[in-house]
């Protein structure tokens, strides 16, 4: 094992950052689609999490003091080891063309910090205030979710999670039973236990149930994680009374009668990570689980609905 700095304990690791760039951003619809398809590129070659920027100013009043996005990229981090080498030569067949392709080698102690100086306290909603854990909140007293990511996926700033923040404001109701598919960072398992709900979460990445584990012991909350997808979560368990997903429109078409079948009568479902020109695909499959939308919110080219269960 490689030592670190004067031999004392093992070397920081190294991992590869996997970034695609749009130096001149496309229309809102082209830049979702191609994000997407980014995305889904990253995660399919074992990406542990997907960091992106639309480019897109933030108009809300509490944005102000916040700095100017970047350009828009998608970008993932994938530990070196022996299967690198062919890892990087099928990523850059498969990224070809899809914007300017960066890659770089950068030491976890390095890139694992480096990135925060981007995320500050944000407010997606009208009362969830989603702040980093090493910052102060802007409203003590307000309802607060400190959140470090690490390589989860979940900081508050990306639409789809912006989106799925707003639907849980309007839709969780104190004591009902509510589970995050897809945690991440377990933002979304935060704030509808903040919102006074009950609350489960699953991911199928380690990764993401260590951090959103971290996340929740943080706040002292009572939120089981499980690893894997919906069908890992036991099924002794009752019904749930709204599930939370923020998912892909693939991954959700594939779960969607797992999801419908965990959900109780009257239950709601939420989606979000759906991009405009996939909604209308989405919503037929929906009918087919007897699922209507009764509301659905649109940002940056990025769709959210709420449906309900008969």
């Amino acid at each position: 094992m490689p030592l670190g700095p004067k031999g004392v304990g093992p070397a920081p690791a190294i991992w590869w950052a996997v970034t695609v760039r749009w130096p001149e951003a496309p229309g809102p619809a082209d830049l979702s689609e191609a994000m997407e398809r980014v995305s889904g590129i990253l995660y399919a070659e074992g990406a542990p999490g997907v960091q992106y920027e639309d480019g897109a100013p933030t108009e809300a009043e509490w944005a102000d003091d916040m700095p100017q996005p970047a350009l828009p990229f998608v970008s993932a981090y994938f530990r070196d080891g022996a299967d690198w080498p062919v890892r990087r030569r099928r990523l850059e067949e498969a990224l070809a063309g899809a914007g300017v392709l960066q890659v770089a080698a950068v030491q976890e102690a390095d890139w694992a910090h480096a990135w925060k100086k981007f995320f500050h306290a944000v407010r997606p909603g009208e009362r969830i205030w989603v702040v980093p854990a090493w910052e102060d909140p802007p409203e003590p007293g307000g309802l607060i979710v400190r959140i470090d990511p690490g390589m989860a996926f979940g900081t508050g700033t990306h639409p789809t999670t912006g989106l799925m923040i707003r639907l849980l404001e309007h839709h969780v109701r104190p004591g009902r039973r509510w589970l995050d598919v897809g945690t991440g960072s377990g933002i979304l398992a935060l704030a509808a236990w903040r919102l006074g709900a009950q609350v489960g979460a699953v991911d199928v990445d380690p990764v993401a149930v260590d951090a959103a584990r971290q996340n929740i012991a943080a706040h002292g909350a009572d939120i089981p994680v499980w690893l894997g997808t919906v069908a890992d979560v036991p099924a002794s368990r009752p019904l749930w009374d709204g599930l939370a997903a923020n998912l892909t429109a693939d991954i959700i078409r594939a779960e969607l009668p797992v999801l419908r079948a965990r959900l109780a009568p009257g239950g709601t479902l939420l989606l979000s990570g759906i991009i405009e020109e996939r909604w209308g695909e989405l919503e037929a499959v929906l009918a087919t689980q007897r699922l209507s939308a009764a509301g659905r919110l649109c940002d940056s080219g990025w769709v959210a609905a709420s449906l309900s269960v008969p």
